[in-house]
């Protein structure tokens, strides 16, 4: 969990490798700490996922999503292009998500995000 740009306003959460739960409620209490102590308050989340999720996250990942989504936050997830469509049906089947974007790259994401009037 790190700030993607230098006026730390977009939020990044990546991931790696296989994680425990223990590492993603960690994850979590770090995610809380930087919004609590930020700054304003951060405007955007770009999500980049690699690697192997503990079970549970989906669940976790719609509610931080529905939240960013009732906040007005831009969200951008990067993700394979063949990904997106299938994980985009399955996340917003039951709550439509306004906010939400995918993007194949980093520097995609960051153009996204560029264009939803952030900085």
């Amino acid at each position: 969990v790190r700030w993607d740009d230098e006026d730390n306003r977009i939020l990044h959460l990546e991931t790696s490798g296989y994680w425990t739960p223990e590492e993603y409620h960690e994850g979590l209490l770090r995610i809380r700490r930087i919004v609590a102590d930020a700054n304003p308050m951060p405007r955007a989340i770009l999500f980049s996922p690699n690697g192997t999720a503990p079970t549970g996250l989906f669940p976790l990942l719609r509610i931080g999503l529905r939240f960013g989504n009732d906040m007005n936050l831009p969200c951008v997830i990067i993700s394979p292009p063949e990904f997106s469509g299938r994980f985009y049906d399955v996340l917003t089947k039951y709550y439509p998500l306004d906010t939400l974007r995918f993007a194949a790259s980093l520097e995609e994401a960051q153009e996204i995000l560029k264009s939803s009037d952030i900085s």
